[in-house]
């Protein structure tokens, strides 16, 4: 299939031409098939509505596109990476023959989220004690920094993209 691109399309090329829409669609040369003896292997985070509006624009609701328009976990993209050079050489005997490398131009700060809990028992209209609200958190991944009797501070995991204020931390707790 033909695409014609567009100009806010995110390509990812090699040495020579465009093998893909980044995030969308894999082209014609970037798939692996029973000939294939080398490949080069990335993990990537994409912005979003980039993402989205390419594959709006192309018609390509693939599922790399749906999971890129939800955002990916920027903090483990080379960890990942790691992890599957290290199985495609237990699994398919393959050589990795370079370092990963990372080129992501900024590190992002881990965000961190104070929650009251009479703010909480506020908004859910009845009273949770502060050990079950802070159990569930935790149970999702949040990690407690700082804890007081009125609140409480959160390291938000990197896969909680949507996790930016007070209020979600109240909607974590109440899901």
């Amino acid at each position: 299939k033909e695409i014609k691109l567009h100009h806010e399309d995110i390509m990812i090329c090699d040495g020579d031409a465009g093998l893909c829409i980044a995030g969308v669609y894999g082209g014609l040369h970037s798939g692996v098939s029973a000939q294939t003896t080398s490949i080069f292997l990335e993990s990537a985070c994409f912005d979003p509505i980039h993402i989205r509006k390419s594959a709006v624009r192309h018609q390509l609701r693939t599922d790399a596109a749906l999971r890129f328009e939800k955002q990916t976990d920027v903090t483990h993209t080379v960890t990942v990476l790691a992890h599957a050079a290290k199985l495609t050489q237990e699994i398919a005997g393959g050589e990795v023959v370079g370092p990963v490398m990372d080129a992501y131009p900024g590190k992002q700060d881990p965000k961190i989220i104070a929650l009251r809990y009479d703010y909480l028992n506020a908004i859910a209209g009845f009273s949770i004690a502060k050990e079950k609200a802070d159990l569930i958190l935790s149970n999702l991944g949040f990690e407690k920094l700082i804890s007081a009797d009125a609140q409480s501070s959160w390291l938000v995991p990197g896969y909680k993209n949507d996790c930016t204020i007070e209020e979600d931390l109240v909607e974590e707790v109440m899901r």
